[in-house]
């Protein structure tokens, strides 16, 4: 299962680095990571709790410790991560040049649309927030911090937010490509399906109280 598993991680996380413009790889390629390190997790918990309840270990010592579906949310916050910083590697150019923001928001222009200023900033900005904040969330999550399930909850009601404001506003600027609004809309729902998993598991996972809070 570990072979299988690790496997599984490297196909997900090389194919995150291939071009594609569709929502559907996108989408397949954070399953294929998200997977491999679920199934990774399970097993290395599972032989833990093998090994614990050989020597009579309690039930509260077998749960606790960065495992079992931890790792996955782990992932997934690191995938998330290294997404942002790859999108911003192609994006701090173009705004150092300040070629496209003027393009767009100077009226005037041919591009121009009182919508674009507010549709960049929601751009740029929820890839700043994510550079800037999930490093944040990885280091409580590697010290085991009591913060860590309050602020990962918050972040995710926030990037749901800021998705849904993103694809209301690329639906507000017209001549917007469908295949841009398209892949906004798949955008929207994979931080919704992020949220509706993550939040109840953090709040109700008996591994996760355990682990951050005691």
């Amino acid at each position: 299962m570990a072979v299988g598993a690790w496997l599984l991680c490297l196909t997900g996380l090389m194919s995150l680095f291939t071009p594609s413009t569709l929502p559907s790889a996108a989408i397949l390629r954070l399953a294929l990571v998200g997977t491999g390190f679920a199934l990774y997790g399970y097993g290395r918990t599972q032989k833990q709790r093998d090994a614990q309840a050989k020597v009579g270990a309690s039930e509260t010592q077998m749960v606790r410790g960065l495992g079992g579906w931890l790792i996955a949310l782990a992932v997934l916050i690191g995938v998330t991560l290294v997404s942002a910083v790859v999108q911003a590697v192609t994006d701090i150019p173009l705004i150092a040049e300040g070629k496209v923001w003027a393009a767009y928001t100077t009226p005037g222009q041919p591009a121009y649309h009182p919508g674009w200023a507010l549709l960049l900033t929601l751009d740029w900005g929820t890839n700043l927030f994510v550079i800037v904040f999930f490093p944040v969330l990885l280091s409580l999550f590697l010290q085991r911090r009591r913060a860590f399930r309050a602020f990962t909850v918050g972040t995710l009601v926030f990037l749901v937010i800021l998705s849904a404001m993103r694809l209301w506003q690329v639906n507000y600027v017209p001549h917007i490509p469908n295949d841009a609004q398209a892949s906004q809309f798949w955008a929207l729902i994979m931080t919704l399906g992020n949220a509706t998993i993550w939040i109840p598991y953090l709040l109700k996972s008996k591994r996760a109280r355990i682990t951050f809070d005691q």
